[in-house]
C-alpha cells in the first residue's frame, strides 16, 4: 500500500502477485533469485527483500548471498533490504 501511495506499480510479490523470478545469468534455475516485492515507477525498478538477521543485526550468510545475486543479476535497479522482525525468545521453564 505504501509503495502504491507513492506512485509505484507492484509488478511482483507484495501479497498481490507471484514473486518475480530472475533467472540466473546462464538462464538456468540454479543461481536465480526471487525478490519479495518488485515495483516500478517512472521506468525505474525497485526490488525489496526481507532478510533474516543475526542477533548483531547483520544479515545471515544465506540472505547476504541472495541479496548479492539480485544485485548481480539486475545491477541497474535499486534493491532495498529490510530486516525481518525477530521473534522474542521464550523463557525456558524452570522445574
Amino acid at each position: 500500500d505504501e509503495l502504491e501511495s507513492r506512485g509505484y506499480e507492484i509488478t511482483g510479490g507484495g501479497n498481490r502477485l507471484p514473486e518475480e523470478y530472475i533467472p540466473a545469468a546462464n538462464g538456468g534455475k540454479k543461481g536465480s533469485a526471487f525478490p519479495d516485492i518488485t515495483a516500478v515507477k517512472d521506468g525505474r525498478t525497485l526490488r525489496i527483500n526481507t532478510v533474516d538477521t543475526r542477533a548483531s543485526g547483520r544479515m545471515t550468510g544465506r540472505e547476504a548471498r541472495n541479496a548479492a545475486k539480485i544485485r548481480n543479476l539486475r545491477p541497474n535497479d535499486h534493491l532495498l533490504i529490510v530486516p525481518k522482525r525477530r521473534k522474542p525468545k521464550l523463557p525456558i521453564p524452570q522445574k
